[in-house]
């Protein structure tokens, strides 16, 4: 597998589709999931966002460890601080809560966008109504967790990575 892009390691260019698609696709499921307009208008697109997303979790996570056994390869598992090393451990065990949030993401938004296109039809059950309840109550749920998985995970990275930096000229 390539972990590096024009000679740069992968994982923090990939982190970038992730920070971009899994946000807006959250912050648009739930705009899909509680108004109807919005869910006519935007809703396949933001489905597309979400399932895109799924992949960018999946090489995120994959080029991040390729990154760590990398590095580790080279430098030796004792060149980073223990703190260093304390704060990459964090990020990368915090890392793989993000797949399962995203997935549920995206299943969530085509059911919804399944039921919303099937209750365009005349002469709708009943049960197809409470499905796109229940599709738009896991959107909610699945939005919120992967906003808060992005922002944790983020911020343990960005910690991890530039920690010492900011500690070295003063915050």
């Amino acid at each position: 597998m390539f972990d590096t892009v024009f000679g740069l390691p992968m994982h923090p260019l990939v982190v970038h589709a992730v920070v971009v698609l899994l946000p807006l696709a959250a912050i648009g499921g739930v705009l899909v999931a509680v108004v109807p307009r919005v869910r006519e208008r935007l809703g396949l697109l933001v489905a597309l966002i979400a399932v895109a997303a799924v992949p960018a979790v999946i090489v995120a996570t994959l080029s991040g460890e390729r990154l760590e056994t990398r590095v580790n390869a080279t430098f030796g598992p004792g060149a980073a601080s223990a703190r260093e090393a304390e704060l990459m451990q964090a990020h990368t065990a915090i890392a793989g809560n993000l797949l399962p949030w995203a997935a549920l993401l995206a299943i969530a938004l085509v059911a919804l966008m399944a039921v919303a296109l099937r209750a365009r039809r005349p002469n709708n059950p009943a049960w197809l109504r409470s499905g796109g309840h229940l599709a738009s109550a896991l959107v909610v749920l699945a939005a919120a967790a992967n906003l808060y998985w992005v922002i944790r995970i983020g911020h343990a990275g960005s910690r991890a990575t530039w920690g010492d930096v900011i500690d070295a000229v003063g915050s």
